[in-house]
């Protein structure tokens, strides 16, 4: 991924993402997260993370557009938004915590389904430990190695 349009669109206002709504600052942990895991993946899953990269990060500038499109003045927010929102930075905002079942959902949407590793489920923030057969929610997480700890997700019916 060449460009990340909302960290450059950020940089270039000097705005800090805790600014942001919550909800965008949620997408952009997982944008981040999903960008970690560009180092760890296949080559052959690539072409999808990084398509998925690309959409998030679309989503990601409409949203900030959608939810400040007043404040934005030639791809520059106003001063009055700033100004608004520097007596918020010394707030710091409580950060919601994913539950497993949405992390699950995040990687089945991926296409990342097999052969998942247990550092991969912790990295994204799962907290439930990991047996041979454990059911979050819709999902099945079953372990298919041994001597290694590797999952496949199963959607229960």
């Amino acid at each position: 991924m060449e460009k990340i349009e909302h960290r450059e669109f950020l940089k270039k206002n000097k705005i800090d993402k805790k600014l942001l709504l919550s909800a965008i600052q949620e997408e952009i942990k997982i944008f981040d997260k999903m960008h970690d895991l560009l180092e760890k993946i296949t080559p052959c899953g690539k072409g999808g993370l990084l398509k998925q990269l690309e959409k998030l990060d679309a989503e990601i500038i409409k949203d900030i557009y959608d939810v400040y499109g007043d404040e934005i003045s030639n791809n520059e927010l106003t001063e009055e938004f700033k100004e608004k929102h520097e007596a918020s930075k010394k707030v710091k905002p409580k950060t919601k915590v994913h539950s497993d079942e949405f992390i699950i959902d995040q990687l089945v949407a991926l296409g990342q389904t097999e052969n998942i590793g247990r550092s991969t489920f912790i990295d994204l923030g799962l907290r439930k430990n990991l047996k041979w057969n454990t059911t979050i929610g819709k999902y099945l997480i079953k372990r298919i190695r041994v001597f290694k700890y590797r999952y496949n997700i199963l959607i229960l019916k």
